[in-house]
C-alpha cells in the first residue's frame, strides 16, 4: 500500500515532556582548548585570592569558628565535589554548553529549565557588577591613583572600562581567553603560595611573631565546634568555591567536550580546597587571635587624653619642645627638612674631627 512507503512522521512532544539530548551546533569553535584549558578557566573563574579576601575574615569572624575556619572551608567542600561529580556524569551524556539550564530542560522541563537559566544570567551579572567594582578600586591604588578609589564617577568609568576589556577578549576568541586566565592564574597561585610559605617560615621559626598560632590537626576538624556555628560559617563558606562550573560550559570548543571539562570540573574543586586549606591555616597562624573566642584581634588606635578610639585622619606628626609642648609638622615641611642639602664630609675634615675625638678635645 502507499501508506507502507510513507515514513511515520515523529509524534509532537507533550507539554512538559523532556526535549530531546542531541546537542545543537551553537557556532562555537570546536576543539579550541584542552583539558589544561578547562582546569585554568574553573579554577581562575572562582578567583581565589579574591574569595578568601572577601570570605575567609567573615568565616573566622563568626561566633565559635575562629582557628577552625579551614574545617568549615573543607565541610563546604563536600556539596562542591559531590555537584561536580554530577556535572561530570551530566556532561559525558550531553555535552552541551547551556549546561544546567540545558540539562534541566531536558531532563524537567522548559519551565524549571527557563527559571534555572535566568537565576544564573541574574546571579553572573550581580557578580560581574560587584567584581568590576573591585577591579576599578583597585586598579586605581596599583598605579597610585587611591583617591580616585573614594569617587562614585571614578569607579563607575573604571568598571565600565574593565566589562568593555573583558567583552572584547570573549569576543576575540575562546583561545586568547583561555591563554590570558592561565598566565594571571598562574601570577595569583605564585603569590598565595609565595605568603603561605613566608608566613609558616615565620611561624616555625626561632622568632616567630607576637601572636602567631602553630596549627594544629585540631583545626581541620568540625566536630570541634558547634553545629549551629558551623552551619552559619558554611553558608559564607560556600560562596569561596563559586565559579568552577565555567570550565564545562565551555564544553563544546574542547577538544574532548564529553569527557575532559566534566573531570576538569571535579579536579578544580580538589585543586581549590587544597589552596583554601593551605592559604587559611598559613594566614591564621600568622596573625593574633583572641584566647577566649578565637576571634582576630585588631589594632586600634586610642587617644589617652579624650579616652576614645581615633582613626588615622584624626593623626598629626609632631616634634615635642618641652615637657607636654609639642610643635605640628605638616607633611609639606617635612618634605622640606628632608630636601634641605646636607653638608658633605671630606677627607681631611673626617681626619681632623677623629683626632680632636681621640685626644680628647672640645
Amino acid at each position: 500500500m502507499a501508506s507502507d512507503s510513507v515514513a511515520a512522521a515523529p509524534a509532537p512532544p507533550q507539554h512538559g515532556a523532556p526535549a530531546s539530548s542531541q546537542v545543537v551546533d551553537k557556532g562555537l569553535k570546536k576543539g579550541a582548548i584542552g583539558y589544561i584549558s578547562n582546569i585554568v578557566i574553573g579554577v581562575a573563574s572562582t578567583a581565589p585570592a579574591y574569595s578568601m579576601a572577601a570570605t575567609l575574615g567573615a568565616i573566622v569572624a563568626v561566633k565559635g569558628v575562629g582557628v577552625h575556619a579551614p574545617a568549615v572551608l573543607l565541610v563546604a567542600f563536600v556539596p562542591m565535589l559531590l555537584v561536580a561529580s554530577a556535572y561530570k556524569y551530566f556532561n559525558r551524556a550531553d555535552p552541551d554548553a547551556g549546561t544546567s539550564f540545558a540539562w534541566t530542560t531536558r531532563a524537567i522541563g522548559p519551565a524549571t529549565g527557563w527559571m534555572n537559566g535566568w537565576a544564573i544570567f541574574l546571579a553572573d551579572l550581580i557578580v560581574m557588577v560587584s567584581l568590576s567594582y573591585v577591579a576599578a578600586v583597585y586598579t586605581f591604588k596599583l598605579f597610585g591613583f587611591s583617591e580616585l578609589g573614594h569617587t562614585k564617577a571614578a569607579i563607575i568609568i573604571g568598571a565600565v572600562v574593565w566589562i568593555a576589556l573583558m567583552t572584547w577578549i570573549c569576543f576575540r576568541g575562546i583561545e586568547l581567553s583561555a591563554r590570558i586566565q592561565q598566565a594571571l592564574l598562574g601570577i595569583e597561585v605564585a603569590i598565595l603560595a609565595i605568603f603561605a610559605v613566608v608566613a609558616f617560615v615565620k611561624v616555625y621559626g626561632s622568632h616567630p611573631p607576637h601572636g602567631a598560632v602553630k596549627p594544629s590537626a585540631d583545626w581541620f576538624n568540625p566536630f570541634s565546634m558547634r553545629f549551629s556555628d558551623l552551619v552559619v560559617a558554611i553558608l559564607l563558606a560556600v560562596f569561596i568555591y563559586w565559579g568552577w562550573d565555567s570550565g564545562v560550559a565551555v564544553n563544546e570548543e574542547s577538544e574532548n567536550p564529553a569527557e575532559g571539562p566534566g573531570k576538569a570540573a571535579v579536579i578544580s574543586t580538589l585543586l581549590l580546597v587544597l589552596i583554601y586549606l593551605l592559604v587559611s591555616s598559613a594566614g591564621i597562624s600568622f596573625h593574633m587571635l583572641h584566647k577566649k573566642d578565637l576571634s582576630r584581634i585588631k589594632e586600634v588606635l586610642y587617644c589617652a587624653e579624650e579616652d576614645k578610639p581615633i582613626t588615622r585622619a584624626d593623626i598629626v606628626k609632631g616634634h615635642e619642645v618641652g615637657k607636654g609642648e609639642y610643635v605640628v609638622v605638616t607633611d609639606e615641611e617635612l618634605k622640606k627638612i628632608v630636601s634641605v642639602p646636607r653638608p658633605q664630609w671630606t677627607g681631611t675634615m673626617a681626619e681632623a674631627a677623629g683626632a680632636r675625638y681621640r685626644s680628647g678635645e672640645d
